[in-house]
């Protein structure tokens, strides 16, 4: 979505499968099974604004769910130009 003043705001969402396949492997003669394949749901946002005639300050996030794990991750920047 443009922003006036040349910002912008991102909105995004995935869906990821675990190629792998369920398996079972025989150690010293006992049958030893892996996990089974999970999904993962990740839904994010960012943005972007003008910080000056040289300057862009950007952010980014995103919350991940699925498998045998959730997880947060934030992250920001300055970018300049010369």
């Amino acid at each position: 979505f443009a922003l006036e003043g040349g910002g912008a705001l991102r909105l995004s969402g995935s869906v990821s499968r675990d190629a792998a396949s369920a398996y079972e492997i025989d150690v010293d003669g006992r049958k030893v099974a892996g996990p089974e394949p999970a999904t993962w749901v990740e839904v994010g946002f960012g943005g972007s604004m003008g910080v000056g005639e040289n300057a862009r300050m950007h952010f980014d996030g995103a919350y991940r769910a699925g498998g045998d794990s959730t997880g947060l991750s934030l992250s920001g920047g300055l970018k300049f130009n010369w």
